[in-house]
């Protein structure tokens, strides 16, 4: 396809990309340019070739043939150093941080620490410009020189775009920038984006949150199976039209129907449980057939209380039980007890990086896969047949089940995190942004994996920061603002706005 002319030179410009993996074509002959003070959108479904593309203009990898070219010179990098010291910054998806250093530490790193005349590193220079950038990003009031180990996972995210920002890029692509950001943070960094445009930085943002991609972007480039398919100046799209040309079709614009509330017995009783994290005590019951929904902004504790009910934080008082029986604080009792846990943090926290498909599905639950009751070791062929299953019935796409799971899409990540916790068969589900990062047609496969799982009698608790994701989902939702449970919406009740206005509103009773 012909791309659209933005006008000017292009501060970057790629043209007849290819970079292939084997006999996977990752990016078909791609052309894509940005120009000074735009904001180009990259969308595509996982698996569409963006993180390839990325990785290219980045130079974390070569392409196998077209151009790139800085300001009309063509250029070739030969690593990601070299492409941040031409210009080219990068805010991934993943965060990517050493959690020992400091703030000021992990801002610095890969741009280069300030030294003094002597040689050593100026310290007092280094947390000066860390602390200003800090500020741009709105974590100033965290001291530089604090461990990233003790920040959120929100506040790393902020980290990491402070660090993109050590030396001004000509060009900042920014991958994923807001997910897990709650509406504040979204609109701080939007501000971030927009002050960058007006200072004449080129920004290639990849998000899967559409209305923001329409909110913030002047151009979107569609991506799919490798190639760019499609691409069109924001102002002439609405969300259909996007959803239509990221999917290949028409996707229908009602969605379906919830399930019907849990009317089974209560399976998870959760009594006045707090942990060093979590310091307010919470209390709920969730029945067999229930998909409860845990809203609240980043920083309201939805996280820190899920760890708690599942003991990857040691409670300070209360009980979990799960169909009467109290569950100790340990995650190897609550997986006994049919406990699950996803954690959002699915690269970090979730995979086994290092492991195979089959084995990131199969290895907590090893127990199940003995050659016989009485000899600890696992049957090779028992543990591929499950893994075999759970790869069917979660419709993951991929060739074997030996394939590396870090050749996956986002989307089919999440579902072999989602088919290990169900491997050990579990009674609850403990979800934590179980459709983080991953593209409009994998969210449509995982809420629909959700609604039959709650069909045959489990029990799930959802956290979200896409608030009409739970509208969709639940039909019981609990509220939390700093920390504490502040409201319990029900049925028609469990809306966006209504979420919204519990989250916000201070006159609402713990």
């Amino acid at each position: 396809m012909t791309p659209i002319s933005p006008g000017g030179v292009p501060v970057l410009e790629c043209r007849g990309v290819v970079k292939r993996y084997g006999p996977l074509l990752a990016v078909d002959t791609v052309d894509l340019s940005v120009t000074a003070g735009e904001v180009v959108g990259l969308v595509g479904k996982n698996g569409a070739g963006k993180s390839s593309l990325i990785k290219v203009l980045t130079g974390a990898v070569q392409p196998d043939s077209g151009q790139l070219l800085m300001s009309g010179e063509e250029v070739s990098f030969r690593g990601p150093g070299d492409s941040r010291s031409r210009g080219v910054g990068c805010v991934h998806q993943e965060l990517n941080l050493i959690e020992q250093a400091t703030i000021a530490e992990n801002i610095a790193l890969g741009g280069g620490y300030p030294h003094s005349p002597v040689g050593l590193v100026n310290w007092r220079g280094l947390h000066a410009r860390a602390q200003e950038l800090m500020d741009a990003v709105d974590i100033g009031h965290v001291h530089p020189r604090t461990p990233v180990s003790a920040l959120t996972a929100v506040q790393r995210r902020q980290v990491m775009i402070a660090s993109a920002l050590w030396h001004i890029p000509k060009v900042l692509i920014l991958d994923e920038p807001t997910a897990s950001l709650s509406e504040h943070e979204v609109v701080i960094l939007h501000g971030i984006v927009k002050r960058l445009q007006e200072r004449g930085t080129a920004i290639i943002y990849v998000s899967h949150r559409l209305d923001e991609v329409i909110g913030i972007t002047d151009r979107v480039v569609v991506m799919r199976d490798g190639a760019v398919v499609e691409e069109e100046r924001t102002e002439a799209l609405d969300k259909p039209r996007l959803v239509e040309m990221i999917t290949g079709g028409a996707v229908p614009t009602e969605p379906p129907l919830r399930g019907d509330a849990g009317s089974g017995e209560v399976v998870l009783r959760v009594d006045g449980v707090t942990s060093d994290k979590s310091p307010h005590p919470a209390s709920f019951e969730v029945r067999a057939g229930e998909i409860l929904g845990l809203a609240g902004l980043v920083g309201s504790g939805r996280s820190e209380l899920l760890r708690a009910i599942y003991g990857a934080d040691d409670r300070r008082s209360g009980e979990v039980t799960v169909f009467g029986e109290a569950v100790p604080d340990r995650p190897a009792a609550s997986l006994r007890a049919g406990l699950a846990f996803l954690s959002e943090d699915r690269l970090h926290a979730g995979l086994v990086t290092g492991f195979s498909i089959g084995r990131n599905i199969t290895f907590a639950s090893m127990d199940r896969f003995r050659v016989s009751s009485w000899l600890p070791v696992p049957s090779r062929r028992r543990e591929r047949d499950e893994a075999r299953s759970k790869v069917a019935e979660l419709s993951v796409k991929a060739s074997s089940v030996d394939q590396p799971v870090l050749s996956l899409s986002g989307g089919n990540q999440q579902k072999v995190l989602m088919a290990r916790w169900l491997a050990t068969e579990p009674r609850v589900l403990l979800l934590d942004e179980p459709t983080l990062g991953i593209d409009v047609e994998a969210k449509a496969e995982i809420y629909d994996l959700l609604r039959k799982l709650a069909a045959r009698g489990f029990a799930l608790v959802v956290v979200s920061s896409e608030f009409p994701e739970l509208e969709l989902l639940c039909t019981r939702a609990l509220v939390m603002r700093e920390g504490r449970i502040v409201a319990e919406l029900e049925g028609r009740s469990v809306t966006e706005a209504n979420l919204l206005h519990h989250c916000f509103d201070a006159r609402v009773e713990a």
